[in-house]
């Protein structure tokens, strides 16, 4: 806003029109004296501790009217010394020249209106040199906010050092002093002193070699350890490479005696079958036989008379063989037969001829014993640890052979 005010335009037109007006001349602008530009520092620090500042850069404003300036003060001063000066210098210019009341009038609204441009104009270059100026003054006051803290940490950076020396300074003399003291005392204390610094250097020593045992003997203890979980998990490895060879093998030789057993058991089939057929047993018997049917008994029939034998031949013994498992020694015994064992521990061997009406007896006889044996032996013990003795099932296939069978093969009648 301008700085111009009516009344002092009006006192101005006044005084002017008190005398003869001077005939008006153009008006012109003398170009004010340019300003320095570089900023003017507030306070000196010390050159040692702060670094060289860049140089500034410059600033480029639209019209060359005016510079920047270091201070609010020193810019209002010389913006207004420059605006009294222009506007000394535009009443100096004008010259009295005689006119009319009308054109006095129309001077006087002239000037006003020259001055107020004048004014508009002063105040957009005041506007920016504002600005400008403005800007100066952030630009240096972030550089010297900058510069201030560092300077500010390398004077305390500088002071820590400082009293840290004289920290310094005074232990090293402090002991100094001490070791002179000490220097000084008796023979007796200086020795006694030794001898303490002995005891605890050597007391020093005896704990770091305890020490150092210590960790050796630790160190061994956990190699010992990790080589002992090494073998153990090699000896598991093992093992286990052991059992699953086992398990193999194992399968494999199942395997292999069903196998055998299979084909053992299908030679057995065929020489059973053609035994059979050369025994002269009908082909329903025979396929009765192979699956384990139950064939039809025949009514026993006296047994015939055996011929007399000839003179001069021999009579041939007759033996029968019964497995132990369908025929018990109390029923020998009740039956008063003459027997004995065979080499398989599992069959005995009657010395004469046993009909087969005579062995469907003796069979149910051993059942009836065993039968009668075990209601005998079953007690009821309460609140008593009961044992159960079984006898182990073998897992092999093995056939019991036919008794008739037997006979034929050891000569016998049927």
């Amino acid at each position: 806003m301008s700085r111009y005010s009516d009344d002092e335009l009006d006192i101005r037109f006044r005084r002017r029109d008190s005398s003869s007006s001077p005939r008006r001349g153009g008006v012109r602008y003398v170009p004010n004296r340019p300003y320095p530009t570089s900023p003017r520092q507030t306070y000196l620090p010390d050159p040692q501790l702060r670094a060289a500042p860049p140089p500034p850069q410059p600033i480029i404003i639209n019209n060359n009217t005016y510079r920047d300036h270091s201070s609010d003060e020193s810019s209002d001063s010389d913006y207004d010394r420059h605006k009294s000066r222009n506007r000394r210098q535009v009443v100096r210019r004008r010259r009295p020249s005689s006119s009319s009341p009308s054109d006095r009038s129309r001077s006087r609204n002239r000037t006003r209106e020259d001055y107020e441009a004048d004014a508009a104009r002063q105040q957009l270059e005041r506007m920016r040199f504002d600005q400008a100026r403005d800007e100066e003054k952030r630009r240096l006051a972030r550089m010297y906010r900058d510069q201030g803290d560092l300077e500010r940490a390398k004077k305390e950076l500088d002071d820590i050092k400082a009293r840290e020396e004289q920290m310094r300074i005074a232990q090293a003399h402090n002991e100094e002093k001490h070791r002179l003291e000490k220097m000084y005392r008796d023979q007796g204390d200086l020795e006694r002193a030794k001898k303490e610094l002995d005891d605890i250097k050597a007391r020093e020593a005896k704990e770091r070699e305890e020490k150092r045992i210590k960790q050796e003997l630790e160190h061994k203890r956990l190699q010992q350890e990790a080589e002992e979980a090494e073998i153990a998990a090699l000896r598991k490895k093992e093992a286990e490479r052991a059992v699953e060879k086992y398990k193999q093998e194992e399968a494999k030789r199942k395997a292999e005696e069903k196998a055998a057993k299979e084909l053992a058991e299908k030679e057995y089939q065929r020489r059973l079958q053609e035994q059979l057929l050369h025994s002269g047993v009908d082909e329903k018997a025979i396929a009765a036989i192979m699956k384990k049917e139950k064939i039809a008994e025949p009514k026993p029939e006296p047994a015939p008379a055996p011929a007399p034998a000839p003179a001069n031949q021999l009579a041939r013994p007759t033996y029968t063989r019964m497995s132990r498992r369908h025929l018990s020694f109390e029923t020998l015994r009740a039956f008063e037969l003459d027997w004995d064992m065979d080499a398989d521990p599992e069959y005995v061997l009657i010395k004469r001829w046993v009909p087969e009406w005579e062995q469907n007896d003796m069979w149910k006889h051993t059942r009836a014993l065993r039968h009668k044996r075990g209601k005998d032996d079953h007690h009821h013990h309460h609140r008593e640890e009961s044992y159960e003795f079984v006898r182990k099932k073998s897992h092999s296939r093995r056939r019991s052979k036919s008794p008739g069978l037997l006979m034929f093969l050891a000569g016998g009648r049927p």
